[in-house]
């Protein structure tokens, strides 16, 4: 019974050890998995065998002699190709070694060599194993029991003795028998070359019951081998260094071959010796007490000399390897006489299950050694820099690259944030950037700056389906490069909207529709110190080259339907958002000269609570006196004409004056509503108190006099009589009020909003001085442009239609991104997540936080368009000043990490990077000379690393 379970355990521990080598890599074990495991590297395991190797190299070579591993001596980037085929050839050797110590001799070996490459046939190494269980007779066994313990009494008293007692039971005896052949053949024929330790062994089962132990025949289903590139590369093998694949000493056409054939067979091997290893094996020996077999396979390097060690060390070496296993063999023989009763098999057939073990773990070294050149590369790198590199620190490079050693000044990439102002006479009314939410750290991009001219025709937006706001401007044209390092990417940015106190704007996001249209998904009001931060995700579609491969198997009409796709996609790439100045909006929708509004803090308020809040028309507050034309040139600050100042400043002052008093009136009416509204409120509330007072006094006066009840009841009626009208007015004029007033504002106190800030009175007061505003303010009267619903120009040759940017640059990546790696980028604004920084007056210390959910974005997008709405009368007026910001994005794709980039694949990311900079930089400059840009000293150097893009074709 105990064989039984043994032998059951062992083949359940090897179904479970197969289905673990599939599902993960474990590196502690024998078995080697496919696939990533090939790249992995172990320091833990690597240091403790080759520790061990060290030790018996030593002592097989000399013992005087130093040792030691490439990477803890100074060596040449020549040493680790030399490494690289060292430990390769010797793990080819010790596999021939292998393969004779199993049965197959190196003419057979070599005639199939021989046919394979003449035939241009595969070899392929194969395994049949099977066990049965076969009955072979019972028996009758007499056993002795344990000895019993008896109480007896006699004559002299009781007493005690032991007794032993014998059992008789019928004993079953079965045959458990393993039979292998293992062969090698060409494929396509039947013929096979068979190893000389095909054979059989077995061993006896008894037991009590009659029922068979194990299954009767039982056969293992080990799928062949393909070894061909084993066989014919027995000898030795060396690295093609002039070869285009050739990267790395580890990255090559013959490593990579070798570990391909390494990997496979050791995962074959591993399978084969757990398959073997059952309670046949383990009645015939003891592998505790085998000796281990020696490993040559290890990145030594001999110290003295300077360099990998010989090939006649090697030679001693490996002849070491082929006396370990015949000294195993013989190990092994020299155990079976403890068998000697059962049928003995030959010592070299019980050897085959500890020679497959052996076999995948010297392939494991094989794997492990070149696997270490390949780490040393990393830590020499990183050791080189001082530290382990990542995507921010290529990031932080890239921007310093750029902009020292690059591009001409003109053409640098620059920090994306820029100031919401009218002219550099004005204070800015607040910022906008977009940056790296991790760090807030700003993204640089190349932009190019268009300035408004009459000749363009206005862009606009619609509020809604039937309104739509024309605005005019300055154009940003930006081009944003992200970068991918493995999976280490940046997969979203943050745009950041500040404005400073007594200053407002509005921001506009959404996409580029047409060369005429933004298509608007999002806006916002930031005013009086708002800081506000807007979540933007970056999603990357296929690049031009793997778009073209993706679809070059298609039919015309599925070619056809995805580039249409593709093309909406890229045009979604090109994000646009607008910024919107109020101030000036408010002076052309009522009326007033530009500036006029500057230090009118308080007007400025009072008008933005009158257009957002209560959606007062304009009509109502502008200013409708004598006609002026408002688009005539202003007078220049130095005119020496005072009396032509003095009447422009009358003029602005009497039109401010105007709107001020029309605001004033606007808000002193909603003001009286409120009033009464809180008025009628508290009547209400003061009734309903009274009436529930006067229910509990009759409650509790029950059992008073007639008298007393009947003044009170008195009492009561003049109440009901004296509230009861104005409960009635209070319900006729609630209605009208509520048409006017916000709801939130029913709980405010009656005089809330009536007085001016202390800031608008010293406004006024240092505007009243000599009747007139001070001079400075007088003549900032500035040209408005050409705009309005009738002057929109026609000149189609004036407009560029930003539509055309992304599919532009997609050609160009197509044509001059030769690696494929540039994958254009969708900017998107996440509709969740917005945070808002504000405080609740001009005199709070403290700020509040608050976050934005879409139904938040929603109502913030909601008052924006009702006041853009207002400042362009319904789509009637012409935003002027509004600049437009529009942001095309690609992303430079590298499949590994940076270390890995530059260690692995041999590949300067900088020199990749560069060359897509330089294509997008040409695309937003629309430059068609890439080397005008670039900074002299290097152009000789970007000509040697890209040449595709001086090609003149291109």
């Amino acid at each position: 019974d105990t064989m039984i379970n043994t032998v059951r355990e062992n083949q359940s521990r090897a179904n479970f050890l197969l289905l673990l080598s599939i599902l993960v890599c474990a590196p502690s074990g024998a078995s080697l998995a496919s696939g990533s495991y090939e790249d992995r590297f172990y320091q833990e395991r690597f240091n403790a065998r080759l520790s061990e190797a060290l030790k018996k190299v030593r002592t097989t070579l000399d013992t005087e002699r130093d040792f030691a591993a490439i990477g803890s001596v100074a060596h040449k980037y020549d040493d680790k190709y030399l490494m690289a085929e060292y430990v390769t050839n010797t793990a080819l050797q010790a596999s021939t070694n292998i393969l004779h110590r199993l049965g197959f001799s190196q003419a057979q070996l070599e005639a199939l060599r021989a046919k394979s490459i003449k035939e241009n046939r595969s070899i392929v190494l194969e395994i049949h194993k099977e066990d049965t269980c076969t009955f072979l007779r019972s028996r009758e066994v007499e056993t002795d029991a344990p000895t019993k313990v008896v109480h007896e009494s006699g004559i002299f008293g009781s007493y005690t003795k032991e007794k032993r007692v014998s059992q008789k039971f019928t004993e079953y005896v079965w045959e458990h028998a393993t039979a292998a052949a293992l062969s090698l053949r060409l494929t396509g024929e039947e013929s096979k070359v068979f190893s000389q330790l095909n054979g059989r062994y077995s061993t006896e089962i008894a037991r009590r019951s009659k029922t068979t132990p194990l299954r009767e025949l039982d056969v293992a289903r080990i799928p062949e081998l393909d070894v061909t590139w084993l066989v014919r590369n027995l000898q030795q093998i060396k690295i093609d260094r002039s070869a285009k694949d050739c990267l790395t000493p580890r990255r090559n056409k013959q490593i990579q071959d070798a570990v391909r054939q390494f990997v496979e067979l050791g995962n074959w091997a591993d399978r084969v010796s757990h398959e073997l290893d059952n309670g046949v094996w383990k009645s015939y020996l003891a592998a505790e007490s085998l000796p281990d077999i020696f490993q040559p396979v290890s990145p030594i390097f001999d110290v003295k000399e300077g360099k990998v060690i010989s090939t006649t060390d090697a030679d001693i070496l490996l002849k070491q390897h082929e006396e370990s296993l015949e000294h195993f063999v013989a190990d092994v023989g020299r155990q079976l006489p403890a068998a000697a009763e059962q049928q003995k098999p030959s010592p070299d057939l019980l050897s085959v299950m500890p020679l497959m073990k052996h076999w995948a773990q010297t392939l494991e070294n094989h794997l492990d050694s070149v696997n270490y050149i390949e780490h040393l590369l990393k830590e020499q790198l990183n050791k080189a820099i001082g530290r382990t590199l990542s995507a921010k620190d290529f990031r932080d490079y890239m921007m310093f690259h750029n902009q020292k050693k690059l591009f001409k000044s003109e053409y640098q990439p620059r920090p994306f944030t820029f100031a919401v102002r009218r002219e550099a006479q004005y204070s800015p009314e607040g910022t906008v950037a977009i940056h790296y939410p991790e760090d807030n750290e700003l993204i640089h991009t190349s932009v190019r700056v268009r300035a408004p001219s009459p000749a363009a025709s206005n862009m606009s937006f619609p509020l809604s389906a039937s309104t739509s706001v024309k605005f005019h401007g300055k154009h940003f044209i930006h081009s944003f490069l992200n970068h991918q390092l493995g999976y280490e990417t940046t997969t979203r940015l943050e745009l950041a909207a500040r404005a400073r106190q007594f200053s407002g704007f509005i921001v506009v996001l959404g996409k580029i529709k047409s060369a005429t249209e933004l298509d608007p998904k999002q806006a916002i009001i930031v005013q009086n110190k708002d800081d506000l931060r807007i979540p933007l995700v970056l999603e990357q579609i296929p690049s031009p080259k793997a778009f073209r491969d993706f679809i070059s198997s298609l039919s015309p009409e599925q070619q056809r339907f995805a580039q249409a796709y593709r093309n909406m996609q890229l045009e979604g790439t090109l994000f646009g958002m607008v910024v919107i100045q109020i101030k000036p909006a408010l002076e052309k929708v009522l009326n007033l000269p530009p500036g006029s509004l500057t230090k009118e803090i308080q007007l400025t308020e009072d008008l933005m609570t009158l257009f957002i809040k209560y959606q007062i028309p304009t009509d109502l507050i502008s200013y409708r006196g004598d006609e002026v034309d408002l688009g005539a040139s202003p007078l220049p600050s130095h005119t020496k004409d005072e009396g032509a100042r003095a009447a422009s400043s009358s003029s602005m002052h009497t039109r401010v004056e105007q709107v001020r008093q029309q605001a004033n009136t606007m808000m002193r009416m909603l003001e009286s509503k409120k009033t009464k509204l809180v008025e009628e409120s508290q009547k209400a509330a003061e009734y309903a108190k009274n009436q529930k007072e006067a229910m509990m006094r009759r409650k509790l006066k029950k059992d008073s006099s007639h008298a007393e009840r009947a003044t009170y009841s008195t009492a009561s009626v003049t109440d009901s009589k004296r509230f009861v009208p104005r409960m009635a007015a209070m319900s006729i004029n609630t209605p009208t009020i509520h048409s006017s007033i916000p709801p939130e504002e029913v709980d405010q106190a009656s005089g809330a909003g009536g007085d001016a800030s202390p800031q608008a009175e010293m406004g006024e007061q240092s505007d009243s001085k000599d009747g007139r505003e001070p001079e400075a303010e007088v003549t900032t009267f500035e040209d408005r442009p050409v705009g309005g619903e009738g002057d929109v120009a026609t000149s189609a040759a004036a407009m560029e239609d930003y539509t055309r940017i992304a599919i532009d640059l997609d050609r160009a990546l197509e044509k001059l991104d030769v690696d494929g790696a540039a994958r254009p980028t969708k900017i998107t604004v996440e509709k969740n997540g917005w945070v808002k920084r504000y405080r609740e007056s001009l005199l709070s210390r403290s700020e509040n936080i608050k976050t934005l959910l879409q139904d938040d974005v929603k109502r913030e997008t909601d008052r924006a368009f009702d006041l853009l709405d207002a400042l362009s009368r319904s789509g009637g007026l012409v935003l002027e000043g509004a600049e437009l910001h529009v942001v095309v994005a690609a992303t430079h794709a590298f499949d590994k990490t940076l270390v890995d980039t530059v260690a692995v694949d041999n590949v300067n990311p900088i020199e990749k990077v560069e060359r897509t900079a330089l294509i997008m930089a040409a695309q937003t400059h629309k430059i068609k000379e890439i080397s005008s840009m670039i900074d002299q000293q290097f152009l000789k150097r970007v000509e040697s690393t890209c040449p595709v893009l001086f090609e003149k074709k291109n």
